[in-house]
């Protein structure tokens, strides 16, 4: 069976919606609006609709396919619960700290 296609808005309590958007390995999201997707920018259109700050920057945007089953749906919620928890357990990612050096192995020589 496939899952109705449409676009949903989710946020996630003490979260920041940046630093989840790196933890997710096959999910893709956004947070911000469709319209300012190219941009980093929080979506203007929740702060519009009067949302307090903290739950904007906690926001994010997935979308469904009419093709998305049941089965990918599912471990994409599988996945995103894991990237929450990770989250709310380690905070937010350094998002311009430079990535860890690469460790070398015995092989590499």
């Amino acid at each position: 069976a496939s899952t109705p296609s449409g676009v949903t808005n989710v946020s996630f309590e003490g979260v920041d919606a940046e630093s989840l958007l790196t933890r997710f390995a096959t999910v893709c999201a956004s947070s911000s609006s469709a319209c300012t997707s190219a941009r980093l920018q929080p979506s203007h259109v929740l702060r519009a609709h009067g949302f307090p700050e903290a739950r904007i920057q906690s926001s994010v945007r997935f979308s469904l396919g009419r093709g998305t089953t049941d089965a990918e749906l599912e471990r994409a919620l599988d996945e995103i619960r894991a990237a929450v928890a990770l989250e709310r357990s380690e905070g937010p990612r350094d998002l311009c700290a430079a990535p860890p050096p690469e460790a070398s192995s015995p092989n590499d020589a």
